[in-house]
C-alpha cells in the first residue's frame, strides 16, 4: 500500500466517523397536505373543520366575505380551552396545559398553559387566550394574514425557496405519519383551496416522535402524563379533531 493510498483511507475513515457521528438536522420532504395538521388538530386537504382553512376556500368558491367574517369570529369568541384535552377532545387523566407534549424535556415554572394575563401579549389568536378577551386589531390582522396568504399564493404559488418553508414536526405510528405545522398554517390553507395534493416541508429529524417509545417521553417519565394519555392525546392527532367545545361564556371583544 503506498502512502497516498494509506493517507486516503484514512482520510476517508475520518471523514466516515464524522457522518456517523453527525446529528440529524432539517429535511425537506414532499407529504401529503390530507396528513398535515393544526396545532389545535385540525386537518388539512379534506374538506373538515378547520378555520383556516375553511375562511380561505371560502374565498376561494366567492362566499362572500362578511359571512366568512361571522362564522370565524363566532369560532374565536366560543372557541376557549381550559386545558389539553379540551382542545383535542380526548378525556385524560388530568388537566395537562395547553401546550405541554409529553415529549417536552421540561415544563416552565409557572406555565400558564396558552391563557395570558394581557391581551395585549397574546400572538396567535387561536392558540393563546386571555381572560381579558380578543383585541379587535388582533381579529382584523387576522384576517390580512388569511387573505394575504390566499392572493399571494393565486399570484406566485408556493415559493419557499424565496420565502420559507412551512415548518412542522412528525409524528409516527408504525407506518402512519402526521405531520403538525408550525409555521405555515395560511399558505398551506391557501394551497389546498387551489387543489394541491401535496407540499414540500421543512423538518427536523430531530422532531420525530415515535409513539412506540412513547413510555420513555420525558413528561411521561416525570409524571405529567400516564403512559395511556401520552397516547391518547397524541392520537388524536392522527385521527384529527372536528369543530371544538363552545365555551357558555364568549369571549369579549376589546377596543384595541
Amino acid at each position: 500500500m503506498t502512502a497516498v493510498t494509506s493517507g486516503l483511507r484514512s482520510i476517508k475513515g475520518r471523514l466516515r466517523r464524522l457522518i456517523d457521528r453527525a446529528e440529524p438536522g432539517p429535511e425537506l420532504l414532499t407529504v401529503p397536505i390530507s396528513c398535515c395538521r393544526h396545532y389545535n388538530g385540525y386537518r388539512y386537504g379534506s374538506g373538515a373543520f378547520n378555520p383556516y382553512e375553511n375562511y380561505i376556500v371560502g374565498l376561494h368558491r366567492g362566499v362572500d366575505r362578511a359571512l366568512l367574517r361571522a362564522r370565524f369570529e363566532d369560532f374565536l369568541l366560543h372557541f376557549r380551552p381550559r386545558h389539553f384535552g379540551e382542545l383535542l377532545q380526548v378525556p385524560l387523566s388530568t388537566r395537562v396545559p395547553l401546550w405541554v407534549y409529553p415529549w417536552h424535556a421540561s415544563v416552565a415554572a409557572g406555565s400558564t398553559g396558552g391563557w395570558l394575563e394581557n391581551a395585549d401579549s397574546v400572538v396567535d389568536i387561536i392558540t393563546h387566550f386571555s381572560e381579558q378577551g380578543i383585541q379587535r386589531s388582533k381579529i382584523e390582522g387576522e384576517y390580512f394574514w388569511l387573505e394575504r396568504a390566499y392572493e399571494t399564493i393565486a399570484s406566485q404559488g408556493y415559493q419557499p425557496r424565496r420565502f420559507s418553508y412551512i415548518d412542522v414536526f412528525e409524528l409516527r405510528d408504525r407506518d402512519t405519519r402526521v405531520f403538525i405545522v408550525k409555521d405555515g398554517n395560511h399558505r398551506l390553507s391557501s394551497l389546498a383551496a387551489f387543489g394541491h395534493a401535496r407540499v414540500v416541508v421543512h423538518r427536523d429529524a430531530r422532531e420525530v416522535f415515535d409513539l412506540s417509545a412513547h413510555q420513555g417521553w420525558a413528561q411521561v417519565v416525570q409524571g405529567l402524563y400516564t403512559p395511556a394519555d401520552a397516547l391518547a392525546l397524541t392520537r388524536a392527532y392522527f385521527r384529527g379533531v372536528d369543530g371544538f367545545s363552545r365555551s357558555a361564556t364568549p369571549a369579549a371583544i376589546l377596543d384595541a
